[in-house]
């Protein structure tokens, strides 16, 4: 510990020194305030400070009023000597921020226990400084955590909400697409009819057949594109319908991998067409895991389009999702031509709340659900860096046709 002896009196502070140094601390001088306080300032190390009442300039009272007004948050631990006794000077010198008070001629030995109890003390504050400060950082994380999980859940609210909307939406497309499909088989049913008599009245009018006839060729084509069109719409509700509904249950089921890949792409399908290439490498020896379709198909559309997310300013838009039997595993890869995820977070990228979007465009909840949505199915999400540029994000699941090895 450092100290600093603060005494006009060349002599008495020369014997101070010697104390000080005999009783092992470190020790700065002074011959008046103005020094003394120069020292403080430019000896962040001085703990504590043996200061004379009476000094040239700055005096010991003012000295101490400078400190505790200008330095508040130090621990620096002040005792003032003096020959002064009476009981106002002793509540003037507290009054002024001193932390001990030693009356002149002091006793070497009254002094050397006052510094030790000073010692103690300066410890205590700084300890006490620390954790204040630790503290003060803790609240600082809690409160930006706070504010993350505040945006959480009103994102959470925002896809509750959608979950209600998406059902009612799909409910409402259903009404009249049954209604078109209905229309368009009945017109289906209609054209030899219409196409008979129309031929019959138009046997006079060979000019105006022909045209009609070229109108007749193209209805079944037609009537065959509303359906083809109606068919799709159906899909993409019942797809939508599905996945916006709440699961019941954790039952892990018999699955048909390939077509629960097809439906997270169809769900996905407005974000790709036209923008993103997909290529599919199935392994067709692959056919069921067990698993929950549902949560399963989150997970792959949460896959894909954090997939296209990266790709979105790279010349090379291509996801390759790939499938793999081995023996007891089956793996499915997400493989991109995107930006890659940073080496020094890839470990952090399955954490709650991280994310490499932008503020505001990424919760940092959608791997770290996936990720919890795999383990429940027995398997594992891993992510790794493709030479070139791109990541490939794996699943494992065991394979329901075959127990797992042991070793």
């Amino acid at each position: 510990m450092m100290i600093l002896v603060a005494e006009d009196d060349r002599v008495s502070c020369g014997i101070l020194e010697r104390y000080v140094l005999k009783w092992g601390f470190a020790c700065v001088t002074a011959v008046d305030g103005e020094k003394a306080w120069q020292a403080i300032q430019e000896n962040p190390d001085i703990a504590l400070a043996i200061i004379d009442w009476h000094m040239p300039g700055l005096t010991g009272i003012e000295l101490c009023k400078k400190i505790r007004i200008e330095m508040s948050e130090s621990p620096l631990h002040l005792i003032l000597l003096t020959g002064r006794k009476e009981k106002k000077d002793v509540l003037t010198a507290f009054a002024a921020g001193v932390d001990d008070f030693i009356t002149k001629p002091f006793d070497p030995l009254e002094l050397h226990s006052r510094i030790k109890v000073g010692q103690r003390l300066v410890e205590s504050n700084r300890k006490l400084i620390h954790q204040n400060r630790q503290l003060a950082e803790f609240a600082k994380e809690m409160e930006s955590l706070a504010e993350e999980r505040a945006r959480m859940l009103i994102h959470s609210d925002r896809l509750a909400t959608l979950g209600v909307l998406a059902a009612g939406i799909a409910h409402e497309i259903n009404n009249p697409t049954t209604f078109i499909s209905g229309n368009a088989q009945t017109l289906e049913r209609c054209i030899p009819t219409i196409e008979k008599g129309l031929r019959h009245l138009l046997e006079s009018e060979p000019d105006k057949a022909r045209r009609i006839n070229l109108i007749l060729e193209d209805f079944p084509k037609m009537t065959q594109g509303i359906r083809n069109g109606v068919k799709r719409i159906s899909s993409i509700v019942n797809h939508l319908k599905s996945f916006s509904r709440k699961s019941d249950t954790r039952d892990l089921v018999p699955v048909d991998l390939h077509q629960s890949l097809e439906n997270a792409l169809l769900l996905c399908n407005n974000r790709l067409k036209h923008k993103f290439e997909v290529v599919r490498d199935f392994d067709m020896a692959v056919s069921t895991v067990n698993g929950d379709a549902q949560r399963l198909e989150q997970v792959f559309v949460n896959l894909i389009v954090n997939a296209t997310d990266a790709m979105v300013d790279t010349p090379t838009k291509q996801l390759r999702i790939v499938t793999q039997l081995e023996n007891d595993r089956i793996r499915i890869h997400f493989i991109d031509t995107g930006t890659g995820v940073p080496e020094e977070k890839i470990d952090q990228i399955f954490q709650p709340f991280y994310t490499t979007k932008d503020p505001g465009k990424g919760t940092g909840l959608g791997l770290a659900v996936s990720d919890g949505i795999i383990t429940e199915h027995n398997g594992a999400l891993t992510v790794r860096n493709i030479d070139g540029g791109g990541a490939c994000f794996s699943i494992v699941l065991p394979n329901p046709a075959k127990p797992p090895t042991l070793g």
